[in-house]
């Protein structure tokens, strides 16, 4: 007999969150699986419900029907898989204990760890997306048996080495998609462009997402060269995107706005392209550590010389880029990793 496991998100986005990534593959290896029959149930962007048997999704004017839901949800489910960050309320304070999979694939919010600990002892086991989460989580009280590192993963046959443009070109493909005006800030996108005046010989290539648009074109009128490039739009084929850069950067100015394992430093090193990370990154560490990369202190005094050693030194760090990728999110193992949690927390 089957067993119910139904993976709780918030804000299901495909093309829009790196989230989506995990959580379609996810469903894609488990649909038919003999031993598991997976239920989505996502608090989606939309102003609709939509109700099937292996997907439910509904907008917010919609959650006071989806508080019911998710108790319905877990009275007939034997695992509860969140995809969320350790202190989201949505879910884990609706759910009654156990047995219930908490997957931290977004930021934690140091600020609001203390309303959310009390919540905590539901959860059976704790997967977490980088070391430097691991330690964050056994620091606050969590038992090492319960916490898990299991690295998201990425379709690594979607991207593919190409030799980069002969200008030397730098890409950002990870602008923020919250209300919050100080995304920019957090992102480092204004120290990024303050940096882009240093390097006219560089280009600097923006991918962005409609928000905040006007205030980030604001930020390049007084670039006074033609060094920086936005591009507005949502790419389908981020291949493409990165086949025009020689690198990736994120220089993130706080940790506590930033996904502990990015997608797009991830893309980036699966299309051969090393990366340029801050060491508010979760995976600054896999980064350094592997030579795929350089991690900076995110101000321009630190930043300047990193760009420099990265132009200077260009393929020591792309020679490892795609192997790295390969090692720490291909498929077979992210599959294998939660079948072994899905098999232990769902045993009688």
């Amino acid at each position: 007999m089957q067993k119910e496991v139904t993976v709780c998100t918030h804000d299901f986005a495909p093309g829009r969150e790196g989230i989506s990534n995990t959580i379609t593959l996810l469903l894609n290896h488990f649909s038919n699986h003999p031993k598991w029959n997976i239920t989505l149930h996502d608090i989606s962007r939309s102003h609709k419900l939509h109700f099937s048997r292996s997907h439910i999704s509904y907008g917010l004017s919609f959650l006071p029907i989806g508080l019911f839901l998710t108790r319905f949800l877990q009275s007939r489910s034997d695992l509860m898989h969140i995809l969320g960050s350790l202190t989201g309320r949505i879910y884990i304070n609706l759910l009654k204990e156990g047995p219930i999979l908490l997957t931290n694939s977004s930021a934690i919010d140091e600020a609001r760890v203390g309303q959310c600990r009390k919540w905590w002892g539901k959860i059976t086991r704790l997967v977490v997306e980088c070391t430097r989460d691991q330690l964050r989580v056994l620091d606050y009280g969590f038992t090492p048996s319960k916490v898990s590192l299991v690295y998201p993963a990425l379709d690594l046959n979607r991207f593919s080495y190409h030799p980069p443009p002969e200008r030397f070109t730098i890409g950002f493909a990870s602008s923020p998609i919250s209300n919050d005006s100080l995304g920019i800030q957090k992102r480092g996108v204004d120290l990024l462009l303050s940096v882009a005046r240093e390097f006219s010989d560089i280009q600097f290539v923006l991918l962005w997402r409609g928000k905040h648009l006007h205030q980030l074109r604001t930020l390049t009128q007084n670039i006074p060269n033609s060094n920086v490039t936005i591009i507005n739009t949502i790419l389908p084929d981020m291949d493409k995107f990165y086949a025009t850069v020689n690198c990736t950067i994120l220089p993130v100015t706080f940790m506590d706005d930033c996904k502990p394992c990015p997608n797009s430093i991830m893309e980036s090193l699966s299309a051969g392209k090393p990366a340029l990370v801050s060491d508010q990154v979760g995976i600054a560490d896999l980064v350094s550590n592997s030579g795929s990369g350089l991690v900076f202190k995110p101000d321009r005094d630190h930043l300047i010389p990193t760009i420099y050693e990265m132009r200077n030194n260009y393929w020591k760090y792309q020679a490892t880029a795609r192997m790295t990728a390969e090692r720490y999110f291909s498929v077979p193992t992210f599959f294998g990793a939660y079948t072994d949690i899905y098999n232990e927390l769902t045993q009688p």
